[in-house]
């Protein structure tokens, strides 16, 4: 993308394995440009000049809120090269890119609530420098692991922060399970949901949960098949899933319950007395 006296908004968009021959793998802002990038993805650029991931040259104003950046390569400036511009970056991951993070001429970026690689914690409030342990990064999967120190260390309060992530995903989640639901850094929310099982009934058996967990990710299909022990017959789902359709699928996008009722079941054998003579 090549912006010139231009303001785009980008939402929930992946810029991913582009080359440039001079500057700008991803995005080159050249002058007066105000573009606004929210759950964006910057991934496997090269640039033979500056910036692998994005440029802003002259007088830009570029607004950055949950943008990931990894696996770019540029000459200066690996995920961004930032010349008497003002760039604002809230909530991003940049981690990964070669052979550096940021490249600062003349400038002086607003980085704040961001997981920025380098020798130290980048200058600015709620920064940090940390591994972001994304699920598969050379596979260019930047989704967060759990446990990640991106989860929950973002700020409510970052610039068009958006109601889902780019993949459609909540945002502002308890992604931690401290009781106090804040966003993630990066384009990904790590949003997941509890499955609950129970059985009732007289009768006993069993349910069988593909994939397996108590905790699982947003828009995760599950399939639950009730398997009934001998003498035992199963009569049906409630809860969160109804009917008697089995196995049965959810699509966990809320927290879950569902209960497996199984009865016994009587075999009745006809009694014939015979009497003595």
């Amino acid at each position: 993308m090549y912006n010139d006296h231009s303001s785009p908004e980008v939402t929930s968009c992946t810029f991913a394995a582009n080359e440039a021959s001079g500057s700008g793998g991803g995005i080159y802002s050249f002058t007066g440009s105000s573009p606004i990038l929210t759950n964006c993805t910057f991934v496997g650029h090269s640039a033979h000049s500056m910036g692998g991931g994005i440029v802003n040259y002259d007088a830009d104003t570029p607004t950055l809120t949950n943008c990931t950046f990894s696996g770019n390569s540029a000459n200066t400036g690996g995920g961004i090269y930032d010349r008497s511009s003002l760039l604002t970056a809230t909530n991003c991951i940049l981690w990964g890119d070669s052979p550096d993070e940021i490249y600062v001429a003349q400038a002086e970026p607003v980085v704040t609530y961001s997981d920025v690689q380098g020798a130290d914690v980048y200058p600015g409030t709620g920064n940090i420098n940390a591994d972001p342990a994304f699920e598969d990064a050379a596979m260019q999967d930047l989704d967060l692991l759990e446990g990640s120190p991106c989860i929950d260390a973002g700020t409510n309060d970052a610039p068009n922060l958006p109601a889902t992530d780019f993949e459609g995903d909540p945002r502002i989640y308890d992604g931690d399970f401290d009781g106090t639901p804040t966003v993630d850094m990066g384009a990904d929310e790590f949003a997941f949901h509890t499955l609950a099982l129970y059985l009732a009934g007289n009768g006993s058996g069993t349910v069988e949960q593909t994939p397996e967990g108590g905790r699982l990710e947003h828009g995760t299909v599950v399939t639950l098949t009730a398997v009934a022990d001998p003498s035992s017959s199963f009569t049906g789902w409630s809860g969160d899933a109804v009917g008697t359709t089995n196995p049965i699928t959810l699509t966990m996008d809320t927290d879950k319950e569902v209960t497996a009722t199984f009865m016994t079941y009587r075999v009745y054998l006809p009694l014939v007395l015979r009497l003595a003579p």
